[in-house]
């Protein structure tokens, strides 16, 4: 832009002024010719004294006689401090204001600088020798290597940056190592993180764009992509509304690979839905039923508002004018879209059911669940292949376990109890009790939201029972298994509620679990009176601070 601003300048001057050119030449070489014969003698009132021209006439052809004179200095791509020296002379005897000398100085310094920066970067390294000439350059304004890349980059340094970051994802991927190297070549130029991070920005945004059109081609998102995608929103310093889009895209395509392969949700019961013990939910939402009767006079169409549930075995809906159960393995065929599913079972006319939203996912679980109901889709793991086991099998063990969940021990409809179930239950903590009772009492509380393990009793010799009468052992395998950063003891505080943690903490000790106990002491509303002494032992331990 300002090329062609001095185009412009030059252009109209020559127009309006066509001896100005003339007149400005004349001028350099009696400037010139002053200062190489007079040297010390020369005066620029004197050099001019008699010589027609305008004031701009003077200002230009003094800052070109400086600039060849300086430029013979700068012809090595350096300036010495005696070529130094010999220059502010001569701006001083032109009487060219500091500031403009060191703008001159500063564009051959720029020039010099951008061709020994390029030449570094043929290779993609900046070794001890580049950084040396470059630190050289920059010293002959009496500068930092870092102060006059900051100078540098102002200008020209985005697009700089952006070329560098372009040959490091020029192969569609970016390694650790050449971003390492490409936060480490800035640091070293001065320019810091943010400021690399707004330049790339557009670039940084498209190589995203490009991997992420990748990993959708087809439909299956690798661990290798998630990483990589993931690596990228944590790194490259994109907008929040850009990496919460992509975060989105991700988390769905993760969510339909899984269901492709068989990995498909499981939901807590919804309550109101006749779910058969056994059952796995996988799909529960709103939708509207537009079911379809052929009669004599015509087809015709009535629609049901309700809920559809999809379980492992069959499609549920429910609502306050009509129900429906279909059984999966008797669905012949089937089709849908991101807010619809339509069913077809063998001698009756084809179900249509409009979702709630617009998401792939509720028909791509569908899809997979009636696959897997007829055995023609199984469910595949990260680690040894996945085994598929039939409703009737996960039935039985229920029973096995009288009722009550094959997980924690708590009472449970099916295999499962809601609260394993479910997906939003904080994992890492596990509260131990003595009996499934416990576990209605401490939700009732509202203030935990872990999971549970009942114990199925205390130890208490004296009755005969010892520690292998409980459920240790799948407690120890289940914090084993990680995850579990803290076991709480909420077990009563008796002399075998306490001789029942003890053998838990001694269960436990090398599985790296933090131990706690529920806090002990005066009941709210007791009075002393009506304490014993343990009790007010305890309370005296688990005191706390008043006040601010």
């Amino acid at each position: 832009m300002e090329a062609i601003t001095q185009w412009l300048k030059k252009t109209v001057e020559h127009l309006v002024d066509p001896e100005k050119e003339e007149r400005v030449q004349t001028l350099i070489r009696i400037l010139h010719d002053g200062i190489r014969t007079q040297r010390q003698a020369f005066s620029l009132s004197a050099a001019l004294r008699g010589v027609e021209c305008s004031p701009s006439d003077v200002e230009m052809a003094r800052e070109e006689v400086f600039r060849r004179i300086a430029g013979r200095g700068w012809a090595d791509g350096k300036l010495t401090p005696d070529e130094r020296e010999v220059a502010r002379w001569v701006a001083e005897r032109l009487e060219l204001p500091d500031a403009r000398a060191q703008e001159i100085h500063v564009e051959f310094a720029r020039r010099h600088f951008g061709a020994a920066l390029a030449q570094a970067m043929d290779d993609g390294i900046l070794d001890a020798a580049e950084e040396a000439r470059l630190r050289e350059i920059a010293g002959s304004l009496g500068w930092t290597l870092a102060q006059f890349a900051r100078q540098f980059f102002q200008a020209e340094g985005e697009a700089f940056l952006r070329g560098v970051f372009l040959a490091c994802v020029a192969d569609g991927q970016i390694k650790q190592g050449e971003w390492n190297y490409l936060l480490t070549l800035t640091q070293k130029l001065g320019i810091a993180h943010d400021e690399l991070l707004r330049a790339i920005q557009p670039q940084a945004q498209a190589f995203v764009e490009r991997v992420l059109a990748e990993a959708k081609a087809d439909g299956r998102l690798t661990r290798h992509e998630e990483a990589t995608l993931r690596w990228l929103l944590d790194n490259l310093g994109l907008a929040p509304p850009y990496r919460q889009y992509v975060s989105q895209e991700v988390g769905q395509l993760r969510a339909l690979t899984d269901v492709a392969e068989g990995r498909l949700p499981s939901l807590p019961p919804p309550t109101g839905i006749g779910i058969r013990s056994g059952e796995i939910v996988h799909l529960h939402t709103l939708a509207t039923w537009r079911e379809m009767r052929v009669l004599k006079s015509g087809t015709t169409y009535r629609d049901h508002q309700g809920s559809l549930t999809l379980t492992d075995n069959r499609l549920l809906f429910s609502s306050v004018t009509k129900t429906l159960g279909l059984n999966l393995r008797k669905i012949v065929s089937h089709r849908g879209g991101p807010n619809w599913i339509e069913v077809q079972v063998e001698g009756k006319p084809a179900s249509v059911f409009c979702l709630a939203g617009e998401s792939p996912l509720p028909c791509a679980i569908f899809t997979a669940a009636v696959a897997m109901a007829n055995q023609t889709l199984v469910a595949k793991s990260e680690g040894q292949p996945a085994r598929h086991i039939p409703r009737d099998v996960r039935q039985r063990v229920w029973q096995r376990y009288g009722g009550r969940c094959a997980e924690c021990g708590a009472m449970a409809e099916g295999q499962r109890c809601a609260l394993c179930a479910s997906p939003r239950r904080d994992r890492t903590r596990l509260c131990v009790v003595e009996k499934p009772k416990d576990v209605i009492r401490l939700e009732a509380t509202g203030g935990y939201n872990g999971l549970y393990h009942v114990l199925g009793g205390l130890v208490a010799p004296m009755d005969g029972r010892g520690p292998e009468a409980l459920d240790l052992a799948r407690l120890e395998r289940r914090v084993a298994e990680g995850g579990v950063e803290e076991v709480i003891l909420a077990l009563s505080p008796t002399a075998e509620g306490d001789g029942t943690a003890l053998c838990v903490a001694d269960r436990l000790k090398g599985t790296g679990a933090r131990l706690t106990r529920l806090a002990r002491g005066l009941p709210t509303g007791a009075s002393l009176d009506y304490a014993n002494p343990g009790m007010l032992a305890d309370a005296l331990r688990g005191r706390q601070d008043v006040g601010p």
